[in-house]
């Protein structure tokens, strides 16, 4: 799935150099900084008598320039990689060079829910790519950022949202379009922090999965270790009813050491395998079979007689006995006893 692609990607991310996670802003620049040139644009094509048309010209130049360091700080990507300086300095001048964009922001209002989201928002962002001294800095920084707009406006130096002048016409058509354009300045940031945020939950979620289905796997057999076959018995306790039996089959080959001893531990794995799938196939859906040791599987059998116990094992026992596993072409082994000790709980 195309989430699942978007996922790994992330993860890639998480898991890289911090030259490489620190990437992510001038790409982050970029997108902004677009997006502030499209309202640019609007004005241009369609002026408006409650937009400051004047103060756009003077920062145009400004977001140009900061675009051409956003193409110039990823054109030199692969250079900062190799240095081990860079690896340590690059995360604290990118996050420095992203608080940009917030200064940006007071134009529009540095009280906006725009300035208030991005403001919330990198904090988080930094705490998950970067250490801890990253994002001290970026909080301390732009909380001068913003308390020096906010000084701006308490002073009467700037206006609250210099970028536009809503006492052009006495009504509400002002903050209509002041609405209206600060929801189009919004929305992408929105919809950018919601994903972000979901696949990185995502993922950190299927690495925990992963991490969990490790601790509880035998790798080697490809079913239940140790750990997770008890896991399993401990559940099925805990939910068995008094009436309902509960069966437990410990097996264990009998003279398995001389499997290893004579072709070798490569050859006592391919055994191991050939009798835990033989042990898997002969079980029902609701049973679960576990390594619990070297040569010693256990089986747990939910709601299960002693007598329907007692025939599983059986089972087990004659399919095992029964087949020839090849280790080589000319060299066949064949397991001869398959012994257990069958618990049962009603």
């Amino acid at each position: 799935m195309y989430i699942d692609h978007l996922v790994s990607k992330i993860g890639i991310i998480l898991e890289s150099s911090p030259v490489q996670k620190s990437m992510i802003i001038p790409y982050f620049i970029l997108f902004v900084f677009t997006q502030y040139l499209f309202f640019d644009a609007y004005w241009m094509i369609r002026p408006s008598p409650y937009i400051n048309g004047t103060l756009i010209e003077k920062i145009l130049p400004f977001k140009i320039v900061c675009m051409v360091i956003a193409l110039v700080m990823l054109a030199l990507k692969n250079q900062l990689e190799a240095s081990s300086r860079g690896q340590h300095v690059v995360p604290y001048i990118f996050t420095s060079f992203y608080l940009i964009s917030p200064m940006v922001l007071g134009l529009i209002g540095h009280l906006s829910l725009l300035a208030e989201m991005v403001m919330a928002a990198a904090p988080l962002f930094t705490m998950i790519l970067f250490k801890d001294r990253v994002t001290v800095l970026l909080l301390i920084l732009g909380a001068i950022s913003f308390l020096f707009s906010c000084l701006l406006y308490i002073e009467n130096i700037v206006p609250y949202a210099p970028l536009f002048i809503f006492d052009a016409i006495p009504d509400q058509r002002a903050k209509v379009f002041y609405s209206y354009c600060t929801l189009f300045l919004t929305i992408p940031h929105y919809f950018s922090f919601i994903a972000a945020t979901y696949l990185i939950v995502k993922y950190w979620r299927s690495r925990e999965e992963n991490y969990r289905q490790l601790s509880v796997t035998d790798n080697l057999m490809e079913m239940a270790n140790r750990r997770g076959i008890s896991a399993y018995l401990a559940q099925e306790k805990s939910q068995q009813h008094e009436s309902q039996p509960l069966s437990i089959i410990l097996a264990d080959i009998d003279f398995f050491k001389n499997v290893n001893d004579t072709f070798g531990h490569a050859a006592g794995d391919i055994v191991l395998r050939h009798i835990g799938a033989s042990i898997n196939a002969s079980l029902r859906d609701s049973d679960q079979v576990g390594r619990y040791g070297g040569e010693e599987f256990l089986i747990v059998l939910p709601n299960t007689s002693l007598e329907s116990a007692r025939q599983i094992a059986e089972r087990c026992r004659l399919i095992i006995e029964k087949e020839v596993i090849l280790i080589r072409e000319d060299q066949p082994i064949r397991v001869k006893e398959l012994r257990g000790v069958l618990l049962h709980k009603s």
